[in-house]
């Protein structure tokens, strides 16, 4: 058994080397129902924490803050070595330079500082991940927000840095339906780890899991309206 599992670490680290990092992109697509709210009301729940409930999916397993975020320019890259001493941190901290801000829309600049709420593999309050928009658009017909997760902490599952997501919603149709379409791009180094934890599967339920969330987020809040 032994042997079987050092070739297994071998043949993946050689993989590695061979063909870079294992990808996690995936694809889910959802229509919302019409809404009173509108297409602006949907949009605040993927886009502005200010409007968010404690009932939010994001907010279900994780605190937030705001932070704006020091330009690009001044951040530095973590050394190979520099990471391999992060991961073994126990309970890493935020390393980025930032400035705790109000909720507000996101805007490029501006990150979600998200924290552990619940005890577990990761105590509540440690340090999980920052999450910046790196891309917003709403003056066309299709509207466009983009985060990169530009800070990691304890149980993040990908490269810093490697996760991208992107958010587009398109205008209502004759119906009154929006579609919704969510893309994300990250890396792993295993692609073992990959297979064995099911991440890209457990990556696209989520993601299927948070806009029917959102559905109900927007019913319930026209409920109480």
């Amino acid at each position: 058994v032994v042997f079987v599992v050092m070739g297994v670490y071998i043949f993946d680290t050689l993989l590695t080397r061979w063909f870079g990092p294992a990808r996690v992109d995936w694809v889910v697509e959802h229509r919302f129902p019409k809404a009173d709210p509108g297409r602006e009301g949907y949009w605040d729940q993927l886009a502005n924490p200010s409007k968010w409930s404690a009932t939010h999916p994001v907010l279900q397993g994780a605190d937030i803050s705001m932070v704006e975020l020091e330009p690009q320019e001044n951040r530095q890259a973590l050394s190979e070595e520099e990471e391999r001493l992060r991961a073994g941190e126990v309970q890493p901290e935020p390393r980025l330079k930032s400035t705790a801000v109000d909720l507000q829309a996101m805007k490029p600049g501006l990150g979600l500082l998200l924290r552990h709420k619940k005890e577990g593999y990761s105590p509540a309050g440690s340090f999980f991940c920052i999450r910046e928009c790196t891309t917003l658009e709403t003056g066309g017909d299709v509207w466009r927000l983009i985060t990169q997760t530009v800070d990691v902490g304890g149980g993040y599952p990908f490269h810093e840095g490697s996760e991208v997501t992107e958010l587009q919603m398109w205008p209502p149709t004759e119906d009154g339906t929006i579609a919704c379409k969510m893309t994300s791009c990250a890396t792993v180094s295993s692609r073992f780890f990959r297979w064995w934890t099911g991440l890209l599967s457990a990556s696209i339920s989520s993601g299927v899991a948070f806009c029917e969330a959102i559905e109900q987020e927007v019913k319930t809040t026209t409920k109480k309206d």
